[in-house]
């Protein structure tokens, strides 16, 4: 589904200027309301787990929780619906569904190959349903990448901007100043 008219074309890019960062902009709202129970956790690992793990085992956890409860419960339980209403097996919606909230979308499974004849108002429900589930799905989705986010192991910026050695920077005899990034500089 395309627009063909010139004023169908404007319309859409319009409502992609528009709405797209709005959309992105509500996500990150809905977010940070979910991360609080989710740093709650957090912190009450650390209270428990502080003299037993390392930091880095403690977050793994963390993310275990996040991912499990979150999404693979969501995607599992939410699954069934879309079995029952498209007649896909219980793999295909498992696809479907990852592949969605992903925001990957191939295109190749559909929510709307289901057909209701005789009852608009249940067709009408599904597609609510089916929008619901996406936005929740990739709502879940940013939450999860935030807890990965926080790890400082895979920080892009330290792993770009920061030097593995700093013996690279210095000369026997002399002081060589190093490098600033917007970060500050490259020996902290």
């Amino acid at each position: 589904m395309a627009p063909y008219s010139s004023g169908g074309k404007l319309a859409t890019g319009v409502f992609i200027i528009v709405f797209v960062p709005l959309t992105f902009l509500l996500i990150s709202a809905i977010v940070d309301w979910l991360s609080i129970p989710s740093r709650m956790l957090k912190r009450y690992l650390h209270t428990k787990l502080d003299d037993l793990l390392s930091p880095f085992s403690i977050r793994l956890i963390h993310l275990f929780i996040i991912s499990t409860c979150g999404i693979t419960s969501f995607t599992l339980s939410f699954s069934v619906v879309f079995m029952k209403m498209e007649k896909w097996s219980y793999l295909e919606t498992l696809y479907f569904s990852i592949v969605s909230i992903s925001t990957v979308g191939l295109g190749d499974y559909v929510p709307l190959s289901y057909t209701a004849n005789d009852d608009s108002a249940i067709l009408n429900v599904y597609l609510l349903f089916s929008a619901v589930f996406l936005f929740i799905g990739v709502i879940l989705m940013v939450l999860v990448l935030e807890a990965v986010s926080e790890f400082p192991e895979f920080s892009l910026r330290d792993f770009i901007f920061a030097p593995k050695s700093l013996s690279a920077f210095q000369v026997e005899g002399s002081e060589i100043l190093l490098p600033q990034n917007k970060y500050g500089s490259l020996d902290q």
